[in-house]
């Protein structure tokens, strides 16, 4: 405990001599162009015998450090980064948040940070979804977190998939809080550094149904949830764009307007049918997508004129061969416009 202590010391001196701001004050910010680095304690309670400290440098890269006793089990902290407009503040930091789910074309993260603790802590990014643009406390609906690393601590509540993203296995979790529904995606492996495309996830979910594409996105945030223990995080690089920063606008024009009928039968053995109603033409691609968010089928339609259509699936793979029983989502997109309808497959 005592070396921890005096390398956690001997960290706050080196940092201190390179800082140009620097705070321990709990809940303390900082402001760097559209981003707030926040002295997150909202799990302190009685603690008083913790340190935590943000800084940024004089090159403009920033990051924490933490040291908390081993009391209790809960979250005590979250020092972050954050993006847009939390539900708890005023005003967003950036134009481009809230956004209405339905109107995301592209949500990028790329990231860059050295990240070393003990204890029980993670690596998550977070972002709050409301029910209406003015993103507000007392209109959160959800909250879905996105862990890249994780030390003993485990999320809250039920494992119920387990999603494949850029090369990286999820397990997603779920739970119902008194005020929202949290979902936690958790890395199979360690990521400190790269591209984290958000999009896929916010695909994913309206896809399977746990997020409606009407709602808006709040804020977008990375940082350290700390139950326990001394660690550190420096940031080199950390940027967030949307739509590429709202450049394209949205309007009644460009957003296709489609239809699409309960699929029937449905439970279904071998095929099953969707009729579509397309009131404008546009260029459309389906998908079939698996509980473990796999692309199990994937196709093309090309142009649909304005009119009816009917799609047809018969339960086969890309591969074409046979699908095993099990849930599965019908997804049909194009550049504006997603929209899914579940399916059960009885062999």
């Amino acid at each position: 405990m005592i070396q921890n202590i005096l390398s956690f010391l001997l960290f706050i001196i080196i940092v201190q001599a390179q800082d140009t701001t620097s705070s321990c004050n709990g809940w303390a910010q900082e402001t760097l162009g559209p981003y707030i680095i926040e002295n997150n304690i909202w799990g302190q309670g009685s603690i008083n015998n913790y340190t935590q400290c943000i800084y940024i440098t004089e090159d403009s890269s920033f990051g924490w450090n933490w040291d908390w006793p081993n009391q209790g089990y809960n979250v005590k902290a979250y020092p972050e980064v954050i993006y847009g407009k939390k539900p708890w503040s005023s005003q967003s930091t950036h134009p481009s948040l809230p956004v209405k789910i339905g109107d995301v074309e592209s949500f990028v993260v790329d990231f860059d940070l050295t990240m070393s603790g003990s204890g029980s802590y993670n690596l998550a990014f977070e972002f709050w979804v409301t029910s209406d643009s003015m993103s507000m406390e007392d209109e959160i609906t959800t909250e879905v977190m996105i862990w890249t690393d994780q030390n003993i601590i485990e999320p809250a509540g039920t494992q119920i998939a387990i999603p494949f993203f850029d090369g990286y296995y999820y397990n997603l979790y779920q739970e119902i809080f008194d005020g929202w529904t949290y979902f936690a995606f958790v890395s199979d492996t360690p990521q400190h550094q790269g591209t984290l495309n958000v999009y896929n996830f916010l695909s994913y979910m309206v896809a399977l149904g746990l997020l409606d594409q009407d709602e808006y996105i709040g804020s977008f945030e990375m940082g350290n949830e700390v139950v326990y223990g001394t660690g550190s995080t420096d940031i080199h690089e950390f940027s967030v764009s949307i739509n590429d920063n709202l450049k394209i606008e949205f309007s009644k024009e460009n957003i296709s307007s489609l239809t699409v009928s309960a699929p029937t039968p449905n439970p279904f053995n071998p095929s099953v049918m969707m009729d579509l109603t397309n009131h404008k033409q546009s260029e459309y691609t389906i998908s079939i997508i698996n509980l473990k968010g796999e692309k199990v089928y994937h196709k093309s339609l090309g142009v649909l004129e304005p009119g009816n259509h009917s799609i047809k699936w018969n339960g086969k793979n890309i591969l074409g061969n046979l699908s095993p029983s099990g849930i599965y989502f019908f997804v049909i997109s194009n550049s504006k416009f997603i929209e899914s309808k579940k399916l059960i497959l009885l062999r």
